[in-house]
């Protein structure tokens, strides 16, 4: 399991990455990024993690309050 949360925080970050710096990286850096994304979500979902995986790139949910969820 030790793999799995290891990839876990690899997608995570590579999230983080995607997000900070989408106004920053051409299209052929977002494309290795987006790359890199994929990749590890797969790894998670190899490692029977992808339900964990899935949830962090959907991001966090908004509730009826505006709060996230």
């Amino acid at each position: 399991m030790e793999l799995a949360a290891e990839r876990l925080t690899r997608l995570r970050r590579l999230i983080g990455t995607r997000q900070e710096y989408a106004d920053v990286l051409n299209d052929r850096g977002l494309f290795l990024v987006d790359w890199c994304l994929f990749s590890t979500y797969r790894d998670c979902v190899e490692l029977g993690v992808g339900f964990v995986a899935r949830a962090a790139l959907r991001g966090p949910r908004e509730t009826v309050g505006g709060r996230a969820g």
